[in-house]
């Protein structure tokens, strides 16, 4: 069974990198097995991933948070920051401090900023489930990406097609696409193509580049050996 899962995973890999699956974009990076993330993510352009560098911090998790509520033109005090996002004073001031000498935010008469240095890229994340072992939960896990992706995508073997076909309403409610893949042949058929959608949380979407920047350079040094 096991094997089998492997089989179908290296598949799919296949088909993302080498742009066969219509209607995706040519994706320049693909990252496959994410923990706490999907099953794949395919990103058009691999600058979206060095833009969230963020291995000089000491908390990826409180930078990222801070992060999430600044705004450029719209300053926001210690206080404001420490009441949104609960960390306490200490770990606040060396978070603020980190932010601050790695030019992610600067500051102004005590109110804080992003920096302009720090240039979010367009989100264009893709996010695949395939491992689901059944619709239910593919629908699930497909949902729970959507916090950070701007298209997620479940794919589901040809054998569910009819099952699938009669909940597609559901699916396209949920902006959930539905891409249907033979390991084997490397058959696809979309059911639903997903539209894009904003990550619905701006710190989990931060977080999730922070670690997948560490991974790409972890990996980029790696490579270099």
């Amino acid at each position: 069974m096991e094997y089998l899962e492997q089989e179908t995973l290296d598949a799919f890999e296949h088909l993302l990198k080498a742009s066969l699956v219509k209607e995706l974009p040519a994706f320049e990076s693909v990252y496959r097995e994410l923990q706490g993330g999907a099953d794949f993510v395919g990103f058009p352009h691999e600058k979206l991933i060095g833009t969230y560098d963020f291995a000089k911090l000491s908390s990826l998790e409180h930078g990222s948070l801070v992060l999430s509520i600044l705004k450029y033109n719209s300053g926001r005090t210690k206080d404001y920051i420490k009441e949104r996002t609960g960390i306490v004073d200490t770990v606040l001031n060396r978070t603020l401090r980190e932010l601050k000498a790695n030019d992610f935010l600067l500051k102004k008469k005590n109110l804080y900023f992003l920096s302009p240095s720090f240039v979010q890229e367009n989100d264009n994340i893709w996010a695949f489930d395939i491992k689901a072992p059944n619709w239910k939960r593919a629908l699930q896990q497909s949902t729970l990406c959507k916090a950070f992706a701007n298209y997620v995508v479940a794919v589901r073997p040809f054998d569910e097609e009819e099952v699938l076909k009669e909940r597609l309403e559901l699916f396209t409610e949920l902006n959930v696409g539905l891409l249907l893949f033979n390991p084997q042949s490397l058959e696809i058929k979309w059911l639903k193509r997903p539209l894009k959608d904003n990550a619905l949380s701006k710190w989990q979407k931060l977080f999730f580049l922070g670690r997948l920047s560490a991974q790409h350079y972890q990996e980029s040094l790696f490579a270099m050996k």
